[in-house]
């Protein structure tokens, strides 16, 4: 007796995707009610122009019995009171739009007579029939009907607690689903997303604890009413983790299970300990190029804390191989953190010497004491061929995390400048300062990106055109930039060429300008970020 959570959240969902919950309450009640019910009695034979009148708060009805009823709704057979005079006489009865719409009829034998049985599609008092008799008709009582009797002001409170926070991000009494069953479904994505951002990358760290893009929580609810409502008995839920991004529609046409995404991170948790990367889709075989800016995803799925490292084996262009260990951090569970991969990142640089350098590396995470591999391992292709115009664009995905465009292509920055004007009061002096006054200046730098020949599937690109934050890449320097363009060609066929059109903007608009000095380097959308090769 009581509330329950018949459908909980899974253990790891998207904010953006639909999260919905279900509680139930199986004691909703003061009083069940009752079903009216009565019977038509046929003692014996009905003569031509006999009433039956049946009366109930819902009508006030009076059939005639006529050798052929017409189809008004209030006549009836005429008849001998036999089994099949009752039953012709049913039919008749349940063409009545008053009849049809609040009784069930049926044959019944009762007290020695051929009968019809009455019982109301609903409970409630208002389909008692009142009792009448006459000649060889009878209307007997039997069942008294019962209104439903809910309590009072009937509700489920929930609350959504992040897990170590001093109070809810969510407080509220939930009605009862109509109709009213005792369920109440809340989707909690609505609740849970505007509590979610990305977390913006740091160049210069290895290890970044993601602390904004996931969000640890759990469910306090009970049932609240009363004719002045009070709180009943409290229940708690195990933790949950919500994560910043979501799958499209299209994706979750094809999702059966609500824990798809767990089972994707690390199927059979009981078997393995090694997981994939936490990312909106895998990408294998990256190519880099020096100073290019890399990160990948790692979302603890097992049930226990560990320290873990970062294991890179690098492979040389003189055919050897080696393997650098760097330091990571404790990771607990549900926990998600951020790895730099970029080459210069990861200090791979030092490798390099006049006779040899490094061709490709991959990375996974390891436990830090038993050397146990942790993820998957992923390769970066190093390419070291100078391009002219790169330029690298960090952007927020679906799933949360921020991947990187490399820009090969020529760009065409564009400034537009804003401004309103006010004319001041001439004087009849010859005026020496102008008449026209200039404020609310604003200058607005834009730039349409070529991205070049892109060597993974063009329609990546899609979720760059949709990302709600992104960043232009200037050394250690990230400059929020919002992307602007309004459409995008995906993969033709027959179509080899496969390059695209960016079109973004800083993020904020210039009331004044620096230019660069020999003390101060100051970022210029038209300036690319060549790599310096350590060849």
């Amino acid at each position: 007796m009581g509330v329950s959570l018949t459908k909980a959240p899974p253990r790891v969902a998207f904010s953006r995707n639909p999260n919905p919950i279900e509680l139930y309450s199986d004691d909703i009640l003061d009083n069940a009610g009752a079903t009216a019910t009565c019977i038509i009695k046929f003692n014996g034979t009905v003569l031509p122009a006999a009433d039956l009148k049946l009366t109930w708060a819902g009508a006030d009805l009076t059939f005639k019995a006529a050798i052929s009823p017409n189809t008004s709704g209030l006549q009836y057979p005429s008849g001998d009171g036999s089994e099949a005079h009752v039953r012709s006489v049913i039919t008749w009865l349940q063409s009545n739009y008053y009849i049809n719409r609040d009784f069930n009829l049926a044959y019944t034998f009762y007290s020695a007579a051929h009968s019809i049985s009455v019982v109301a599609k609903q409970k409630g008092k208002i389909f008692n029939m009142s009792p009448w008799t006459a000649g060889n008709l009878a209307v007997i009582i039997g069942n008294t009907g019962i209104d439903i009797a809910y309590k009072p002001n009937f509700n489920h409170f929930l609350e959504v607690w992040k897990v170590g926070a001093l109070k809810p991000l969510f407080d509220r009494a939930l009605s009862l689903d109509i109709p009213v069953t005792g369920k109440t479904i809340k989707d909690l994505s609505g609740v849970l997303n505007p509590h979610l951002k990305y977390d913006k990358p740091d160049l210069t760290s290895v290890w970044q604890v993601c602390s904004t893009s996931v969000l640890r929580y759990y469910l306090k609810y009970m049932q609240y009413y009363g004719e002045t409502p009070e709180f009943k008995a409290i229940a708690i839920t195990e933790e949950y983790l919500v994560c910043l991004g979501g799958y499209s529609k299209q994706a979750l046409s094809q999702i059966t299970n609500t824990d798809h995404l767990e089972n994707y991170l690390l199927p059979g948790p009981t078997l393995y300990k090694v997981q994939r990367w936490f990312e909106s889709y895998p990408v294998d075989n990256i190519e880099v190029n020096t100073n290019q800016p890399q990160f990948l995803y790692f979302l603890n799925m097992r049930n226990v804390a560990e320290q873990l490292d970062i294991r890179v084996q690098v492979f040389l262009s003189d055919g050897t191989t080696d393997i650098k260990i760097i330091a990571g951090g404790t990771v607990q569970p549900l926990e998600k953190v951020s790895v730099s991969t970029g080459y210069q990142q990861l200090g791979l640089q030092a490798y390099t010497t006049s006779l040899r350098n490094i061709t490709r590396y991959e990375v996974q995470l390891i436990e830090r004491t038993s050397g146990d591999s942790r993820t998957v391992a992923k390769t970066y292709i190093v390419n070291r061929d100078y391009q002219d115009y790169t330029r690298y664009i960090l952007y927020g995905d679906s799933a949360g995390n921020f991947k990187t465009l490399r820009a090969n292509g020529k760009s065409i920055p564009k400034t537009e400048i804003t401004d309103s004007e006010a004319q001041a009061i001439e004087s009849l002096e010859t005026p020496t300062d102008g008449n026209f006054i200039r404020y609310d200046v604003k200058m607005v730098e834009s730039d349409t990106l070529q991205s070049g020949y892109i060597a993974g599937d063009v329609n990546c690109l899609k979720e760059l055109v949709i990302s709600r934050e992104a960043y232009r890449v200037f050394g250690n320097t990230l400059i929020p930039i919002k992307i602007t363009s309004k459409n995008f060609d995906p993969k033709q066929d027959a179509v080899n060429l496969k390059a695209a059109k960016i079109e973004y903007r800083l993020a904020f608009d210039e009331e004044n300008y620096t230019g660069s000095t020999g003390a101060l380097i100051v970022p210029d959308l038209s300036r690319p970020t060549n790599p310096i090769n350590d060849i």
